[in-house]
């Protein structure tokens, strides 16, 4: 590195002497100071007290000193790092492992070279407690301490988590501080620039991960985990491991999607496979009205669903089959084998026991009021009451489960939407491409007014999650994060999956024959809600790929263009941006969200529950869940080192709560995908009647069908000249239908039993009887 190039880094991000680096930022705003004096008092205290605790502070005005902002810079010394190091127990690398690498993976090595981004750890390390004594033994880390710049800005962070600017239980730690506006902002400074032109360029480690990890370009290259563990922290890198690994695996399962779908494509159009699609294009049957009042909808030509017909036979074939059940075995090995690579990380970073050992939460201490003894040690601390603790509880419980019901009422009126939509479609009949795409155009318009709701749902719901979870009130930080994770799940769940689940399994179960007049009066009238006659799964998979791909495009969309339209704005409201100094440059930058990667984890498991979930009705949803983590990766990379402030490092154990999430939609995943095969597709019923009837599927659609006399509907004369209608389903049962009847009985078993006896003693009663008048007849007498 050339002097002129660190003398331009230390401008930028150390003190006024060039030698002593800033660890953090503090940001205040002295008009407040004007109406409060104790703000600057209690500030005074608290800047005092980091001084005791061994950090050095130095204050810098706003190059606009019309805002009345100021910036204060704060040092960790040697000494203070050492101390609180040893009180945390923090380990550090003492040793380089010495590891032998297996001839086949130097081999495998050497072929994905280029996919290697030549950055970060690639040496692995034995670690041991600190201790200030044995200080000479540890590797050194940023300026020939033991200590990197990562693990400065953690320690400082602790320190100033723990210092107190007043007497009371309450007035401890930045958090407190930031909630009464005391201090507007606080924030490790970014490393140089990530722009080219910058003359910090040469000693940037945010360039570096920016041009060979966010940029685009970097899209096929392998994460440098240990760079970015070591500027942003165990946290944020074990989210990028775990999508990145998530990523490889994809790739068999978006091979193994693609080649279903070529298979589809090419068995459909071929005989046998073709048979059914031919009649029912060639078909001049007429399916009975679809309404209550069939005046209104009128009749359907079979051959109307010519092209719902060919979509379905390109995904309903046996190849999906075989596709569901290599799904159900890639999504077990996905999480094993994550498990491991977690474990290894866990090991490798020293993420092992961060868990163990919990202190209460700045925001819990803050508003609550008790002191209530530990009963483990003894000592009084910030507790609500167990009582209140229940009541909170309680009333979270309840909020959640209206907030779900709500949301099962907005998707049942969708449905109605739907139904009214299809309706409006008769009243212009007369229109050759509403008559021609009818289905097609309300599975897309329908589909695309339940992703927009989904879409502001999306938002209204992360909201409402924070508030439920703030009323609740937990006291540690993983409570804190388990409790929002779960609302967050279950509201995104009903969110996006009740309309598909709806479709798969229970629309046009409701349907009975037409002439039912009591069918419209049951299950809130979702009987008028049926599938095409060639079934649910095309309109499953249209549901699901305008909600994969709009809901991808939506929040790529926003992520990119968003802090697009934000750089504009401050560059004509700030036009010598670039020329500020460091601190300012970060301050204008938007402040990083304490759950955003709650956030990013959630898309991401929603994504992998269309992934696994619904992989029978649209195989090639892996290979969007491909794209899109392929693209997601670089912006969220980007976002990270452009467009947030540098989050303070935190350490986690791992996904948590995730992995038991994602290990449940796995287990879910193995049963959606037998009853889609079982009640959404044709795959049974075709296999019962190419065993049991023909082979070739000659004759299919009508074995499908049941026909209906139109006197039953109406005594109209031009009604009743069509002789007859046809709906979808058996009204004989047969085939595997038939089975089924047959092994569930008509009559329970104890009813059977008690009518047998009732006709057991009427016929004994009946014979008595008889028995009785015979004897009086023939004058039997006693012949004592």
């Amino acid at each position: 590195m050339s002097e002129n190039a660190t003398d331009s880094c230390r401008k930028s991000e150390y003190f006024r002497d060039n030698v002593r680096r800033v660890d953090m930022i503090l940001v205040y705003d002295e008009d407040r100071d004007d109406d409060d004096d104790s703000m600057s008092n209690t500030r005074r205290i608290f800047e005092g007290n980091l001084k005791a605790q061994g950090l050095e502070l130095e204050e810098e005005p706003s190059t606009d000193l019309s805002s009345g902002k100021f910036f204060v810079k704060l040092h960790a010394r040697l000494g203070a790092l050492s101390r609180h190091a040893e009180l945390q127990n923090r380990k550090l690398p003492f040793k380089k492992q010495e590891r032998h690498v297996p001839k086949i993976r130097r081999f495998f090595r050497r072929l994905t070279r280029f996919l290697d981004s030549n950055l970060g750890e690639t040496d692995h390390f034995f670690k041991m407690t600190y201790q200030e004594s044995l200080r000479h033994v540890f590797l050194a880390g940023d300026s020939n301490t033991p200590f990197n710049e990562t693990e400065r800005i953690s320690i400082v962070w602790d320190i100033l988590s723990r210092t107190n600017f007043g007497m009371c239980h309450k007035e401890i730690g930045i958090r407190s501080l930031l909630s009464l506006g005391i201090y507007t902002a606080a924030f490790p400074l970014h490393h140089g620039d990530y722009k080219s032109y910058s003359k910090e360029s040469s000693c940037s480690v945010r360039k570096t991960l920016y041009d060979n990890w966010a940029h685009p370009k970097a899209f096929y290259k392998q994460q440098p985990y240990g760079l970015i563990r070591k500027y942003f922290g165990e946290e944020v890198t074990i989210y990028f491991a775990w999508m990145g690994w998530y990523t490889v695996m994809l790739v068999p399962a978006s091979i193994a999607g693609i080649l279903c779908f070529l298979y589809g494509l090419y068995a459909s159009f071929d005989e046998p496979q073709w048979t059914p699609v031919r009649e029912i294009c060639e078909s001049d049957k007429l399916i009975c009205p679809r309404c209550q009042n069939f005046t209104k909808c009128g009749f359907q030509k079979l051959s109307d669903s010519c092209n719902y017909a060919i979509l379905s036979n390109i995904f309903d074939n046996p190849s999906t089959v075989v596709f569901a059940v290599f799904m159900s075995f890639w999504s077990t090995a996905f999480l094993e084998t994550w498990k491991r690579k977690e474990a290894s990380y866990a090991w490798r970073w020293d993420l092992l026991d961060v868990d163990m050992v919990e202190e209460a939460r700045a925001e819990y201490g803050a508003t609550v009021t008790q002191m209530v003894e530990n009963p483990i040690t003894g000592k009084s601390e910030p507790r609500i009451k167990e009582t209140e603790r229940i009541l909170r509880l309680t009333l979270s419980w309840v909020l959640t489960a209206s907030i779900l019901i709500v949301l099962i009422c907005f998707f049942i009126t969708l449905i109605v939407y739907k139904m009214v939509l299809v309706e409006m479609t008769y009243l212009v009949d007369e229109n050759y491409y509403v008559k021609s795409y009818r289905s097609e155009m309300v599975a897309v318009v329908s589909s695309l007014t339940s992703l927009t709701v989904m879409l502001i749902a999306h938002f209204v719901c992360k909201d409402l999650a924070l508030f439920i979870t703030n009323l609740e009130k937990p006291r540690t930080e993983s409570d804190y994060q388990r409790s929002l994770t779960f609302k967050l799940y279950a509201y995104e769940f009903a969110n996006f999956y009740s309309l598909p689940i709806y479709v798969a399994f229970f629309k046009g179960r409701f349907y009975t024959h037409p002439g039912d007049e009591g069918m419209w009066s049951r299950f809130l009238g979702l009987g008028l809600d049926q599938c095409d006659p060639t079934g649910c799964l095309s309109e499953v998979t249209i549901q699901l790929a305008v909600t994969i791909v709009g809901k991808q495009l939506f929040i790529s969309t926003l992520d990119v263009v968003v802090p697009k339209l934000r750089c504009f704005w401050l560059s004509v409201t700030t036009p010598d941006y670039r020329s500020l100094p460091r601190w300012e440059e970060d301050f204008l930058l938007r402040p990083m969200d304490p759950i955003a990667l709650v956030g990013e984890r959630l898309n991401t498991a929603i994504k992998y529950g269309f992934v696994t979930l619904y992989v029978t009705a649209f195989p090639l949803a892996p290979v969007c869940a491909l794209i899109n983590n392929i693209a997601e990766i670089r912006i969220d990379a980007q976002r990270l080192l452009t467009q947030f402030r540098r989050p303070v490092p935190n350490k986690v154990s791992g996904l948590g709560v995730w992995y038991d999430i994602l290990q449940g939609i796995t287990y879910l995943s193995t049963a959606t995908n037998a009853f889609i095969v079982a009640f959404s597709t044709q795959f049974i019923p075709k296999l019962v009647f190419s065993i049991k009837y023909k082979a070739d599927l000659q004759g299919y659609v009508n074995f499908t069908l049941s026909s209906f006399p139109l006197r039953e509907l109406s005594t109209d004369k031009d009604v009743l000249a069509q002789g007859e209608c046809w709906y979808t389903g058996l009204r004989h049962p047969r085939g595997l239908t038939g089975i089924l009847a047959y092994l569930v009985p008509d009559v329970p078993w104890p009813v059977r039993q008690l009518m047998a006896h009732e006709r057991r003693e009427s016929v004994q009663l009946r014979n008595n009887k008889r028995q009785s008048s015979l004897d009086e007849e023939l004058g039997y007498f006693d012949l004592k």
